[in-house]
């Protein structure tokens, strides 16, 4: 499923943005420090929104093809006899 590829993607973005954010502790520029802390904010957010679509996405994917197991429990089998 691409979705999974790309969550993993998101995933290793926002580990990423997480070593950006602790990186931050050690800038003397404050204004610096706030534009860089804002947009680390704002894509973190973004990434979050986007990984909640896709697992809802694969989540509705998987309701509606069923496991395996789901499917084959939902198949009748009928006995035809034949006379």
């Amino acid at each position: 499923m691409p979705e999974v590829a790309e969550i993993d993607a998101i995933d290793a973005r926002l580990e990423e943005l997480r070593r950006q954010r602790a990186a931050l502790e050690y800038v003397d520029d404050f204004t610096f420090w706030g534009a860089q802390s804002r947009a680390i904010d704002a894509e973190v957010r973004r990434l979050q929104g986007r990984r909640v679509e896709l697992n809802a996405t694969i989540e509705q994917r998987q309701h509606v093809q069923g496991s395996p197991s789901e499917i084959a429990g939902s198949v009748e089998r009928t006995d035809v006899r034949r006379g």
